[in-house]
């Protein structure tokens, strides 16, 4: 009878443990060159993407902030949620996934109820330069 109730015991830890594994990050992913660097930190449960942007363009201003979207195929769009020069934005962002790297779209955008969307996501261009490889999460 105890080696039942044991049994019953691993079997609740296990299904504890492989829930947490869901929800860890699938990964980080960074791009850094010329003063210019993005660093993005992603988890993906059932086609919702959250996680961490930080964008640091060269010689524009530094964002941080949180994404919160879903994966449409091998596209990420997700609203970017930062403070920039003591205002809270949000803005549309896409990134196209290329096995372990993303790349960021860039489209004209226009607004709509405080946020910044994409006029067309059909006529997005990824831009190959700036390309975001897997790096460590620590």
């Amino acid at each position: 009878m105890l080696l039942l109730l044991y049994g019953i015991t691993e079997t609740k830890e296990e299904t504890k443990e492989t829930t947490t594994k869901k929800n860890e990050p699938i990964g980080c992913y960074e791009y850094a060159k010329d003063s210019t660097k993005l660093r993005l930190s992603i988890v993906i449960t059932d086609n919702v993407v959250t996680g961490d942007l930080m964008v640091d363009y060269y010689q524009k201003d530094k964002n941080n902030g949180t994404i919160q979207g879903q994966m449409k195929g091998d596209t990420l769009f997700a609203d970017y949620r930062f403070l920039s020069e003591g205002t809270n934005s949000v803005r549309e962002v896409a990134f196209l996934r290329k096995g372990n790297e993303w790349v960021e779209g860039f489209g004209e955008v226009e607004e709509q109820n405080g946020k910044f969307v994409f006029k067309n996501k059909a006529a997005l261009t990824f831009n190959n330069n700036m390309v975001l490889q897997k790096v460590s999460c620590n």
